[in-house]
């Protein structure tokens, strides 16, 4: 989970998080890639990135039609 802190940026554990990635994503080193887009259900985070079904719906749509 700390490895998440550092590639999403927050400062709390990161869990219970919804993450996007197009086909080129590789995990090659020590820390997870940055996906395209992600968003949440924790406390205490942007607000702006907690888990809005349709939003999340939206990007994977998007990162879809982008393969």
């Amino acid at each position: 989970m700390q490895q998440w802190r550092q590639v999403l940026g927050v400062n709390e554990d990161a869990w219970d998080v919804y993450l996007l990635y197009d086909r080129s994503a590789k995990w090659t080193g020590d820390l997870p890639p940055k996906p395209r887009f992600w968003m949440h259900q924790l406390g205490g985070l942007d607000d702006s990135r907690y888990l809005d079904p349709d939003v999340f719906a939206a990007q994977t749509n998007a990162v879809l039609r982008s393969q």
